[in-house]
């Protein structure tokens, strides 16, 4: 089973806390650890799961990163079909 773990992080800690949970995880799947910004909504979809790692600024505010926003849009429309 192949899983992306799409993670974004404007102080850097999100990698790391991603990398301790790919070692965790079993290894009968294949885990691709990428930084939001690195990817597209067409790469998303060679996934067949996603574990997405963002964190929240303040009152909930999403981090500089904007790639989560571009992800949503592709989580919404294979909601749909």
């Amino acid at each position: 089973m192949k899983v992306g773990m799409l993670w974004g992080s404007d102080t850097g800690a999100k990698e790391g806390v991603a990398d301790r949970i790919a070692n965790f995880m079993s290894s009968d799947l294949i885990i691709e650890s990428i930084e939001i910004s690195r990817t597209s909504t067409e790469n998303v979809s060679e996934f067949e799961w996603l574990i997405l790692g963002l964190s929240t600024w303040h009152d909930g505010e999403l981090q500089s990163d904007l790639g989560f926003r571009l992800l949503k849009e592709h989580i919404d429309d294979a909601l749909e079909d």
